[in-house]
């Protein structure tokens, strides 16, 4: 009885236990249910879900895209790519948003979201509850998809190029170096090695989330048919001098050496990788006489300069330029002549020319290119002073207002030339500028100055004789009135000199340049017809007769100029005739 009183107790308890297990299990996976359908209507992270370190626990899709990128989740994608080298100086680059291994911040929200939600519920549900005890970073170890065709694609472009370049021995010459390729002798890159090589590089790039770089080459062998002697023979060039060619009238420039190191370039190329380019350097060798070194020599000194007013008409100031313009930057190798007839050439109205006072017959009268002989004068002026030969010249009828006695040349075309002779070693180059607004003249020559030397041009009075005034009836004249028609100027003779002076100054010496005879202009006056006795009709009025002064004193080192030379056989020493300026 005792025995069975004891077995009915025990069943019961297990009865009891069994219960209260089902219970409890009913209880839990009650428990587990309810939770798994409630994760199941929730908006928002699993409780301790973090995505690279950035906590999105309770946070909605949208909450947890703004948080990822807030944290900087996107700008740290930018540290994941991979970079293959390659032995010709390309690489291939792949960012993993390109390889399809790293997520964007909407993305890795989208995981985050998504993390523990079975569309079992049960399991949901476990999900669900075990998070509030486990932290989770569901980018810990989550890549995203490789996109292997893409990647397939950018390797296959990258190892055909580099077949194609390293399949045989090449090289380009630059203004600093040889590239030469090492060609691979028949030997290729392999695709699927490098596209293992990239995707390594990058899986390994996103897990640290740090750039990762490699190296890929095929050997060092190849190079067979690198000739580096022919090479060399084929870009050396020997070295030329700068020169100034008297055809062009301009500096030719040099020609530097070129060559390089043969025995560097030979240890270099062995030990380049297949494929490989290799920069050897260039050995420039300027010549001796470089362009640079010219440019500082010729046309670098202003030898003289010159400039006047050019008063008169706009007919007379347009005549000037247009001389003027047609000698700028006229060049005059050395043993060179310049001639102003031949430079300027004829001046006739089909050519631009315009009529200006010009001394005809001893009068102001208009005539095609009046002028002129301010340029001609300026070059006279110039010639002198650059201490060049003079080989024509001949003074004006009458002094001129533009420059001091002695030093105006004047022309005529057919008849009169001023003409000077470039004796330095060195090109000349004149160049003429003028002035619209302020209708002034200048008279530049360039060159190459050779010592320190001062010159000076003066002149000496030797004789000045006055003008005379003429009356002359003129029927527009009124009744009482008169009527200046020309005022007059004195006639000189001069004689010119050359002074020169050392560097410090001292006189070294003169030398006579040539003797200029100036005739005085008479001063005309017009007076009603009828107002002059008879007999008196042109003569001088008796209170301004002609008047000589004496020659001035000889200086302290008197200098005996030679005469005056004679006129050409045919022309008057002092004729004026179109073409020639008004003063």
């Amino acid at each position: 009885m005792v025995k069975k009183a004891a077995e009915k107790k025990g069943n019961k308890t297990v009865k009891v236990i069994i219960i209260t297990a089902l219970a409890l299990v009913v209880v839990v996976v009650g428990g587990i249910l309810g939770a798994g359908l409630y994760a199941g209507g929730m908006g928002t992270v699993f409780p301790n879900v973090s995505a690279s370190g950035v906590p999105l626990g309770g946070l909605t899709l949208s909450e947890a895209a703004r948080a990822l990128a807030g944290a900087g989740y996107d700008k740290s994608l930018e540290q994941v790519y991979a970079v293959i080298n390659f032995p010709d100086d390309e690489s291939l680059v792949v960012k993993g948003t390109e390889a399809g291994l790293s997520l964007t911040s909407q993305q890795a929200a989208q995981v985050a979201y998504d993390y523990g939600r079975s569309p079992n519920v049960f399991r949901r549900g476990v999900n669900y509850l075990t998070s509030f005890f486990k932290s989770v970073d569901v980018l810990r170890d989550k890549l995203g998809p490789l996109n292997e065709g893409y990647l397939r694609g950018v390797v296959r472009e990258r190892v055909e190029a580099f077949n194609r370049k390293a399949e045989k021995d090449s090289y380009t010459v630059t203004e600093t170096q040889i590239l030469i390729t090492k060609g691979s002798a028949g030997r290729k890159a392999d695709e699927d090695a490098v596209y293992t090589m990239l995707v390594d590089a990058l899986v390994k790039s996103a897990e640290q989330n740090a750039p990762v770089e490699v190296e890929y080459n095929i050997g060092s062998e190849g190079g067979d048919t690198i000739d580096l002697e022919a090479i060399l023979n084929d870009v050396r060039v020997e070295p030329v001098n700068a020169r100034y060619d008297p055809e062009t009238y301009s500096i030719v420039p040099h020609v530097n050496g070129v060559s390089f190191d043969l025995e560097a370039a030979r240890k270099a190329l062995e030990s380049a990788d297949t494929g490989e380019t290799v920069a050897i350097d260039l050995v420039i060798a300027p010549p001796d006489v470089t362009t640079e070194a010219l440019e500082k020599i010729y046309f670098a000194d202003v030898l003289v300069e010159k400039t006047t007013h050019v008063a008169g008409t706009s007919n007379r100031r347009h005549n000037v330029r247009l001389a003027a313009e047609t000698i700028n930057n006229l060049v005059l190798n050395p043993g060179d002549t310049f001639s102003f007839n031949k430079t300027v050439g004829q001046r006739t109205l089909e050519r631009g020319y315009k009529p200006a006072g010009a001394y005809v017959g001893g009068e102001v009268v208009d005539e095609v290119g009046g002028g002129i002989c301010q340029v001609s004068s300026m070059l006279y002026h110039n010639a002198l002073y650059a201490d060049l030969e003079i080989v024509s010249r001949k003074n004006h009828m009458f002094t001129v207002s533009y420059l001091p006695l002695g030093i105006d040349a004047t022309i005529n075309w057919g008849t009169i030339d001023f003409k000077f002779k470039n004796n330095t070693d060195y090109p000349i180059r004149i160049v003429t500028h003028y002035d619209e607004e302020k209708h002034d003249l200048t008279v530049t020559f360039y060159g190459t100055k050779t010592s320190d030397k001062r010159i000076e041009v003066v002149y000496e009075v030797i004789k000045k004789t006055n003008p005379e005034t003429i009356y002359k009836e003129d029927p527009s004249v009124a009744e009482g009135k008169t009527v200046t028609k020309q005022s007059g100027s004195a006639g000189y003779t001069v004689d010119t000199y050359k002074l020169v002076y050392d560097k410090d100054g001292k006189l070294e010496s003169k030398t006579y340049i040539d003797r200029s005879t100036y005739r005085p202009q008479n001063k005309i006056v017009l007076v009603p017809v009828g107002s002059l006795t008879q007999g008196e009709a042109g003569a001088p009025a008796q209170e301004t007769g002609a008047n000589e002064s004496p020659a001035p004193e000889a200086p302290e080192t008197p200098v005996t100029p030679p005469p005056a030379p004679e006129p050409p056989a045919g022309e008057p020493a002092d004729a004026q005739t179109a073409g020639e300026a008004a003063e």
